[in-house]
């Protein structure tokens, strides 16, 4: 047998598993192998940097949500990691989105429908929101159909090149105004907020809610704007008849997500219901004041308006940074029939 001196030299011990070189594990030593095994395995259960950047949609994803789809890979050990994680892929993929460009389309899908008597309308008929008139500013080169110019100043539009202004109209829109599922859109609208954009006429006419505020949009556009008009013109809309609806539908928003070489990289899309405040004249409700279609709504032939105000608070989501607290949009058309006078305000 092989033998080794202890440290007092006088004394021979075995060479074996029980010898100070090879101790017998304690009891702490084995739980302790064991815990250290199990947080391994614990951290190994959590999903990778790429799954966590993965499973967050375009749109984005609140934190309670992206936690639900891991729950059951999370322990009481592996959690704080878990946080890290999501920190780190949060910063990652912040600067990914920095990189790409999103376009966004929305329609409303049918049907439509338009109501003038839930409480919301009751609320907004008893708000002193809407005023009595609506001003419209105009001159010779307004990029709208006006029947107070001469036709041969009207704006043409390569995509509308046949168009001419509607007898019954004193003002009418370039762009297409013979659907509400496609343009009473946020899209569109603030389309239409931009100023001075050629491509993709807009579908609607500003109008002010004070003629203070018309008189201050004439003389910024005689005296300061670089597109010049000669006879710079202010039209009175009766608002008096006008009577708070609401339209109801869903809205479809497709998400295209493109990089900066304009390569498509995502699409995803979003339902949800919508309620958008407008107003129309009153000829378009019925006596009993129930709810219409948006081709009964056609049929009527009353016009239609929007409170930029309103929209911003909307389900339509404006932005705060689009168009003016007393600014209101003709959809499509100002008929002569709501004129109450219209006068030069500067030549």
């Amino acid at each position: 047998m092989t033998t080794m001196a202890s440290e007092a030299g006088d004394v021979a011990a075995p060479l074996g598993e029980d010898s100070p070189l090879h101790p017998s594990p304690t009891n702490a030593t084995i739980e302790k192998k064991k815990a250290e095994d199990r947080i391994t395995k614990e951290m190994q259960m959590l999903p990778t940097a790429q799954e966590i950047h993965g499973s967050i949609p375009s749109k984005g994803i609140s934190i309670a949500e992206l936690v639900s789809k891991y729950e059951t890979r999370l322990t009481e050990s592996n959690v704080n990691l878990f946080t890290q994680l999501i920190r780190a892929v949060a910063e990652f993929s912040t600067k990914t989105w920095r990189d790409k460009k999103q376009k966004i389309t929305s329609v409303l899908l049918d049907p439509i429908q338009i109501t003038f008597d839930e409480t919301s309308e009751l609320i907004r008929a008893m708000t002193k929101r809407l005023p009595p008139s609506l001003y419209r500013v105009f001159y010779e080169t307004s990029a709208t159909l006006c029947s107070y110019v001469n036709e041969h100043t009207h704006p043409e539009h390569r995509d509308s090149r046949s168009l001419k202004i509607a007898s019954e109209n004193a003002f009418q829109a370039i762009g297409p105004f013979n659907s509400l599922t496609a343009n009473l859109t946020r899209q569109r609208i603030e389309r239409h907020l931009g100023w001075n954009i050629k491509k993709d006429p807009s579908s609607y006419i500003s109008a002010f809610n004070a003629i203070e505020d018309a008189e201050r949009r004439a003389g910024f556009h005689f005296k300061k704007s670089g597109r010049i008009g000669w006879r710079l013109s202010v039209a009175e809309i009766r608002a008096t008849d006008l009577v708070p609806a609401t339209i109801r539908a869903k809205l479809e928003e497709t998400i295209k997500t493109f990089n900066d070489q304009g390569t498509f990289a995502d699409q995803e899309k979003i339902t949800r219901n919508v309620e958008i405040p407008i107003w129309v004249r009153a000829t378009a409700v019925p006596q009993d004041r129930s709810s219409i279609s948006e081709q009964q709504l056609s049929d009527s032939g009353a016009d239609i308006w929007l409170s930029i105000t309103e929209l911003r608070i909307s389900d339509l989501q404006l932005s705060s940074k689009k168009g003016h607290d007393y600014e209101w949009l003709a959809f499509g058309r100002i008929p002569k029939s709501c004129i109450v006078k219209e006068w030069i305000k500067q030549s």
